[in-house]
């Protein structure tokens, strides 16, 4: 949705670092547990990854995008626009 809307307001970088966080520590956990099973990975271990992506993405969206303005609904952006051309209308009269 961040990369979408190129808005993250209510996203809390916080959480999001917590999550990236506690990621890596269970894919840290999976590895010992390979390392000790004669190196065979559960299968669980790729979304443990494909999490952690996840999260390091929209970590990084959050920093691109953290000074944008929330976006207008397009009802918004439509009143804005007709307001504009009327505007621009009545001063070439």
């Amino acid at each position: 949705k961040s990369w979408r809307t190129k808005y993250v307001r209510g996203k809390s970088i916080a959480f999001m670092c917590l999550a990236f966080v506690g990621y890596l520590c269970g894919i840290t956990a999976k590895c010992f547990r390979a390392a000790d099973n004669g190196g065979r990975f559960e299968d669980v271990t790729i979304l443990y990854v494909l999490n952690t992506i996840f999260v390091a993405v929209d970590i990084l969206l959050y920093f691109k995008y953290r000074h944008n303005h929330e976006p207008l609904s397009p009802e918004l952006a439509r009143d804005i626009a007709t307001e504009i051309a009327e505007e621009e209308k009545a001063a070439h009269k």
